[in-house]
């Protein structure tokens, strides 16, 4: 067991779809496109950009540089604070 690593974690309350089909999840990447690990935030076909937009993400022979730089995190705690920062904006454009 001391070899497993989590690899997605995913949001389970009401910030998901009603039926939870189309939840949030923040996924540990790795591609020969940059060096080491980095982090995605995605729900259905798009994902967090460092602006705390939802942005499209394209297939990867489509992405560039700039999407990387934009759309992955260094660490999980930066992911998951931009998912939970979001959140709470979301929350309140709806209050």
């Amino acid at each position: 067991m001391k070899n497993l690593i989590a690899t997605e974690y995913k949001f389970r309350d009401e910030w998901n779809d009603m039926h939870n089909l189309n939840p949030v999840k923040i996924i540990r990447m790795k591609s020969p496109f940059y060096e080491g690990e980095k982090w995605a935030v995605r729900k259905l076909n798009f994902c967090l950009n460092s602006k705390d937009e939802w942005e499209f993400e394209p297939m990867p022979s489509q992405r560039n540089d700039d999407f990387y730089r934009r759309c992955r995190f260094d660490t999980f705690e930066e992911a998951y604070s931009r998912a939970v920062e979001v959140r709470k904006k979301e929350n309140e454009r709806q209050s």
